[in-house]
């Protein structure tokens, strides 16, 4: 019995591997309340850009002027943000 051999080791490794286990601690915790109060401005501002029928630059420029973005802010964080606000 050759025990390299007969193990196998992609199974062993598939359990082994930590993937989805969420990040503990005083930082995340803190990291994740920000983030949250972040996405409730930006949803608020993207219900008032709405309302003002904005498109484009000036949509962007509005959400980020409002929720307290830099204005350099890239327009593609923004929308990945308001896909993870929607979800």
């Amino acid at each position: 019995m050759d025990y390299v051999r007969d193990v196998n080791w992609r199974e062993v490794l598939k359990l082994h591997r930590a993937r989805g286990i969420p990040k503990q601690g005083n930082k995340a915790a803190r990291n994740a309340k920000e983030r949250k109060a972040q996405l409730k401005k930006l949803s608020l501002a993207n219900q008032q850009a709405r309302r003002l029928k904005l498109k484009g630059k000036r949509y962007y420029a509005f959400l980020k002027q409002t929720a307290g973005f830099d204005p350099r802010t890239d327009d593609a964080h923004i929308r990945r943000l308001l896909v993870r606000q929607v979800n």
